[in-house]
Formats: C-alpha cells, sequence, structure tokens
C-alpha cells in the first residue's frame, strides 16, 4: 500500500496499557504488559478496532457527506466508458430506480440496469468527439452530453482521460456528434 492510500494507523503504546492498568489497580509492570500481550490483548484490541472502526468510519462519512465533491461518476457499459455529471445520476437513480448512487453501484445491479440507464438518458445518441494531442498520440474519446456548456464537456472530457490513464497537458479538442 502507498503511503498517501493510508488513511489511518492506530498505535498504542506500553504507555498506553499502563494507564488503563493505574485505572484498573493492575500493577504497571513489564511482566503485566508482556502478560496481556501474550493473553492476545492486542489481537482482540486489532479485531474490535476493525470491526467498530467500519461503524464509526460510515458515521463519519455520513457526518460530512454534503462536504464531498462530487463532479463525475463513471459508468461502463459494453466496454465503453460514460462520463455522467452526478446530479444526473442521482435524479435517475432516485426519480427511476427509487434508490441512490451508493445503492446502484453496490447493490450488485445487473447489465439490465445500467441498459436502462443508457436507454433513459439516450446516452449513445448525445454523444461528442472529445480529442487530446500531444506531440506523439491523438487520444479520441466520447463524451456524453445533455444539453452541457462547453465548460462542462471539457472537465467531463478531462475527467475521462484521467480515469483512462491519460495526462492531460494539452488542449482537449471537441466536436460534435
Amino acid at each position: 500500500m502507498k503511503q498517501d492510500e493510508l488513511f489511518l494507523t492506530v498505535n498504542w503504546c506500553k504507555e498506553d496499557i499502563d494507564e488503563i492498568f493505574e485505572k484498573k489497580g493492575i500493577p504497571q509492570s513489564q511482566t503485566n504488559f508482556l502478560k496481556l500481550k501474550e493473553l492476545g490483548g492486542a489481537k482482540t484490541l486489532l479485531e474490535r478496532t476493525v470491526e467498530d472502526g467500519w461503524e464509526v468510519l460510515d458515521i463519519i462519512v455520513d457526518l460530512y457527506k454534503d462536504e464531498f465533491i462530487y463532479d463525475f461518476v463513471i459508468i461502463e457499459h459494453k466496454s465503453i466508458p460514460y462520463v455522467l455529471s452526478y446530479d444526473v445520476l442521482n435524479d435517475y437513480c432516485e426519480k427511476e430506480l427509487g434508490c441512490d448512487i451508493g445503492e446502484f453501484f453496490f447493490r450488485g445491479n445487473t447489465w439490465d440496469d445500467r441498459e436502462k440507464l443508457i436507454d433513459h438518458l439516450n446516452l449513445e445518441d448525445g454523444m461528442c468527439r472529445a480529442s487530446l494531442s500531444d506531440t506523439h498520440f491523438e487520444y479520441v474519446t466520447w463524451v456524453y452530453h445533455n444539453g452541457d456548456t462547453e465548460d462542462l464537456l471539457m472537465k467531463k472530457a478531462k475527467y475521462l482521460f484521467e480515469w483512462l490513464g491519460i495526462e492531460v497537458n494539452g488542449h482537449i479538442e471537441l466536436e460534435d456528434y
């Protein structure tokens, strides 16, 4: 795991254990510290931290849900990535499927669900060509538009190129389809 992908590391030291021993009236000795480790105290604490951590993390994310940035969502269908604004997909999920975006992805939706989404939004009809050139290559992809401004289409194209692993250092050209 890369360091920038690490969210949190928790360390419990002898000093922390000594504080608990003191509160419980247990002598703060190296023997008692090692005995707690031998009995599986560290393993139990780790397991509980992981188990309870999911619940706590879920609560924290809910608490800050409105603070996160929701730009775009990529839906892959028949090996074609479609870039949708979060609002468009959220609106579809709420009105047409009666769920939220998390449920759409997490509940194990089928290709039929994505097919309905593609058909509902007429994605295949509302595409424009986006190209990016550098000194050696020209990269081309298709970006869904739904009356989007050119600025929003550019952001979608950049998002899609970066999602495809293509660094955007130049100018993106958009052509109507």
